[in-house]
């Protein structure tokens, strides 16, 4: 059941094929969502360069040969799940379409900030991995970025180690 992006609220739900999306799409229906909302399920899919150099005659080939497959590995992921989020969707009846983007992995943050805009968003729904510290220090979070760049209202739900968001 797709619905229009004419619904007066609309919730961004950035998804992928984690048990972090999964726990913030299960925490929006429990918590958040009304029957006038639009959803916009968004994944932003990864692609990045090959991770060994090549030299040599044949390395544009070689090169262009792995980013093809990669694509269309990440097309059937993609396509895998929009299916499983989309028939969560029409079985609670909620009003929703499916964004997909592909990006380099270091832009995924600006891709879901960048589509929320253009979409033109009420809030953004997220999960998080629950890095440490020190590892989001160096390594960059998605969350964190999204959070301090998107100019609007995000909730970002961690990790199960809390009580109070484990569902019975």
């Amino acid at each position: 059941m797709t619905g229009t992006t004419n619904s007066k609220f609309r919730v961004v739900i950035c998804v992928d094929d984690s048990e972090h999306s999964e726990r913030a799409f299960e925490f929006y229906v429990k918590h958040i969502n009304k029957p006038e909302n639009h959803i916009i399920l968004m994944h932003v899919a990864e692609i990045g360069s090959p991770d060994m150099p090549f030299i040599g005659p044949g390395a544009a080939f070689a090169i262009a040969t792995l980013m093809e497959q990669q694509f269309a590995e990440s097309k059937i992921r993609v396509n895998e799940i929009k299916r499983h989020f989309e028939v969560k969707c029409d079985q609670l009846k909620l009003k929703h379409e499916f964004v997909a983007l592909a990006q380099s992995s270091c832009a995924v943050g600006e891709s879901i900030v960048g589509c929320a805009r253009k979409k033109e968003a009420n809030v953004i729904v997220m999960g998080s991995r629950g890095r440490g510290t020190l590892r989001r220090t160096f390594l960059g979070s998605v969350s964190d970025y999204v959070l301090h760049h998107s100019h609007l209202p995000t909730l970002i739900c961690p990790p199960v180690d809390d009580w109070r968001l484990k569902t019975k």
